[in-house]
């Protein structure tokens, strides 16, 4: 299996909460497009947090 990273640089939560911000629309909508353009491929989606916040 060959591994690709893409590196979405402006996929940012708002701080404490688990919602997007607005910045993050851009390659939020690229990422569905290459999900589309790739309907029989298995992506693996990685992240990081902060410590801000606690549990949702």
């Amino acid at each position: 299996m060959k591994k690709t990273w893409f590196d979405m640089d402006r996929i940012l939560f708002k701080s404490g909460t688990d919602e997007l911000k607005e910045i993050s629309d851009e390659q939020i909508t690229l990422l569905a497009k290459i999900f589309k353009s790739y309907p029989n491929k298995k992506f693996k989606i990685g992240g990081d947090t902060d410590n801000i916040g606690g549990p949702i």
